[in-house]
């Protein structure tokens, strides 16, 4: 994935969760400052950390989905 997909990605996932930069560091467990640097690319996570943090965030979003489902 390119860099720039990569960072695009990235904020996109966080802005699914409508969690502000802090938010999500904080429920993720990732230093607010990693969080920045990986939208404004200037890192970017290990492929397979980035898979890891994928699958969680979307577990969180489909749980909390359903619990806001009637």
């Amino acid at each position: 994935m390119k860099k720039t997909n990569l960072r695009e990605e990235l904020k996109s996932l966080r802005q699914k969760t409508g969690m502000s930069q802090k938010d999500f560091a904080k429920e993720f467990g990732i230093p607010k400052r990693t969080i920045e640097s990986w939208e404004m690319g200037k890192t970017s996570p290990r492929q397979y950390n980035y898979e890891y943090l994928k699958e969680h965030v979307e577990r969180w979003i489909e749980q909390n989905n359903e619990e806001r489902s009637p």
